[in-house]
C-alpha cells in the first residue's frame, strides 16, 4: 500500500458525542474518496469510550476509521500515539472539540501544493455552547484568527503583530519528513498542564521550521459554558503562563540565566500591576488574569495539571 498523503489524527478522552461530531464533519467533506487520505483516532481513555462511535461510524464511513489506544491519559502520549499510527507525509491534527468546516480538506491540499512550510495552523471559531458565555476574553482565549492573507508567516515565540495566537496543534498540518530534526517529540511533562503544543513547535522552530497561516482550513471549537468562567480563565492562563516559561527554559542552551530572566521580569511585571492596581483603586477581570500569567512564570517548575484537573472535576459533577 502507498503512502497516503494527509493522515487526519483526532485525540480523544472520554467525549464520545463531540468525538462523533468532529469526525461526521470530517466524513462530510469532499475529496475524501481520492485514495490518499486516512482517518485516525487515538483513544486516551481507560474506558475505551471512542470504540462505539467508531463501529457506529465504519458501517458507512469512506475511507473506514482506525481506531488506536493510548495509555496513560496524557495528551502528549496520545499525540506521539498519533504520529505512530499515521501512515501519511503530511498529520492534520484535530481535537474532539473541533468541527471542520466547508472546503477544509480542500485548503490543505492546496496548501500543501503552494507553500513550503513545515507545519501550517487554521482557523478556529469558538462557538459558545452557551451564548451568554461568550466574552472578548474567552474568544480570544478559544479562537484563533487573523486578518493577515493565506500563506503568511507564523512563529512559536517571537510573534509579530498580526498573529495574536501562540501555536497549537488543534488543526494543524505536520510534515512528517521535518519531525526527524528533533530530538523526541510531544514531551509528557507538559502532557496534562497543556504547553506540550508550544514546546513541540519552539523546538521545531529552533531547528529551522517554518509555520504558515492556513485561514481557509477552518474549525468550529464548540466551548462548554464552564470553560468562560473567570476561575477556569485564570487557572488555564496560570498553567499556559507556567508551560510558556518552562518550555522557553528548558530549551535553552543556558537553563538557569534563563529561568532567572524570565522570573527576574516576572517580579517587576507584578511588582508594576500592583503598583498600577493601587494608582488606580480597582482592579478587574483583565488585571485578574495577567497576575495568575504572570504568577505562573514565576512558579514554572510545577506544572499545574489544568486539563487533568478539569477531566477529574467533570467525572465527579457527572
Amino acid at each position: 500500500m502507498s503512502m497516503p498523503l494527509i493522515s487526519i489524527a483526532i485525540c480523544t478522552y472520554e467525549r464520545p458525542a463531540l468525538l462523533e461530531r468532529a469526525l461526521r464533519s470530517v466524513l462530510a467533506q469532499g475529496g475524501l474518496d481520492t485514495g490518499d487520505v486516512e482517518i485516525v483516532v487515538v483513544d486516551n481513555s481507560d474506558t475505551g469510550s471512542a470504540r462505539a462511535v467508531i463501529d457506529a461510524l465504519n458501517e458507512t464511513a469512506r475511507p473506514q476509521i482506525r481506531y488506536s489506544q493510548a495509555h496513560p491519559a496524557n495528551i502528549s502520549v496520545a499525540r506521539n500515539t498519533a504520529i505512530a499510527a499515521a501512515r501519511g507525509a503530511w498529520i492534520a491534527f484535530l481535537d474532539d472539540d473541533l468541527a471542520v468546516e466547508a472546503g477544509w480538506l480542500a485548503a490543505i491540499r492546496d496548501a500543501i501544493e503552494r507553500y513550503d512550510f513545515d507545519a501550517m495552523f487554521g482557523a478556529v471559531r469558538a462557538e459558545f455552547a452557551d451564548p451568554a458565555s461568550y466574552s472578548e476574553l474567552a474568544d480570544h482565549t478559544f479562537a484563533r484568527k487573523s486578518d493577515a492573507p493565506a500563506g503568511s508567516r507564523l512563529r512559536a515565540l517571537k510573534r509579530g503583530p498580526s498573529q495574536t495566537f501562540p501555536l497549537g496543534t488543534g488543526n494543524s498540518v505536520i510534515r512528517r519528513a521535518s519531525l526527524s530534526a528533533l530530538d523526541g517529540l510531544f514531551d509528557p511533562r507538559f502532557g496534562q498542564s497543556g504547553g506540550e503544543d508550544f514546546h513541540f513547535f519552539l523546538r521545531l522552530e529552533q531547528a529551522g521550521g517554518a509555520f504558515g497561516w492556513l485561514p481557509g482550513a477552518s474549525c468550529i471549537e464548540l466551548v462548554p459554558t464552564h470553560r468562560c468562567s473567570e476561575d477556569y480563565l485564570a487557572r488555564r492562563v496560570y498553567a499556559g503562563s507556567q508551560a510558556f516559561a518552562a518550555a522557553q527554559i528548558v530549551t535553552s542552551k543556558s537553563p538557569g540565566i534563563k529561568a532567572m530572566m524570565i522570573v527576574g521580569k516576572a517580579h517587576l511585571q507584578l511588582l508594576l500591576l500592583r503598583v498600577r492596581q493601587v494608582l488606580i483603586g480597582h482592579s478587574g477581570r483583565k488585571a485578574s488574569l495577567r497576575e495568575a500569567g504572570i504568577r505562573g512564570k514565576i512558579s514554572w517548575r510545577d506544572l499545574h495539571p489544568v486539563y487533568a484537573e478539569e477531566a477529574r472535576s467533570l467525572k465527579h459533577t457527572g
